[in-house]
């Protein structure tokens, strides 16, 4: 049964996992542990990366990889922008239609945008330097990865 659930979970995050790493993570779900496990039980961010204590965790990991002939890709944390809402406008009833409201609502929604765009530009700003940053002073996580495949790894955005 647990098995069933490990590889029902590892089946909706994707056909295109590569098989090693697919294989890794079945054989970390049913290694003697209680309930399956998503794929957020398999992320290494790299909040507090800086504690030392992490390095034979992350030393451990990379050995596992490279034993299966895996890879990892290295995606520096970034925010994103994300507007909720319609993109159309309420539509109109004709009867009660006030061109001077039209107008005004048009201006607000275009001051919206503006705004929008602005913050937009200030966050992809932000994250390329943090980008730039990651790559001329890597965290722990990736200089582990470096020690143990003897290569950097991918950066990706």
């Amino acid at each position: 049964e647990r098995m069933r659930e490990s590889m029902s979970i590892l089946d909706q995050i994707g056909s295109g996992m590569d098989p090693a790493a697919r294989e890794m993570m079945l054989d970390m779900m049913t290694a003697g542990t209680t309930g399956p496990f998503m794929y957020l039980d398999f992320y290494m961010g790299t909040m507090g990366d800086h504690d030392e204590a992490r390095r034979a965790f992350y030393t451990r990991i990379f050995e596992r990889l490279k034993e299966r002939g895996c890879t990892w890709r290295y995606a520096p944390p970034a925010i994103h922008l994300v507007k909720l809402g319609s993109e159309d406008p309420p539509e109109e009833d004709p009867a009660t239609y006030d061109p001077g409201a039209a107008l005004a609502e048009e201006a607000e929604r275009e001051e919206e945008e503006a705004k929008m765009e602005e913050l937009a530009q200030s966050l992809k700003e932000s994250n390329d330097e943090a980008f730039d940053r990651a790559v001329r002073e890597p965290p722990l996580i990736v200089n582990v990865y470096h020690e143990v495949f003897g290569e950097w790894p991918e950066y990706v955005r």
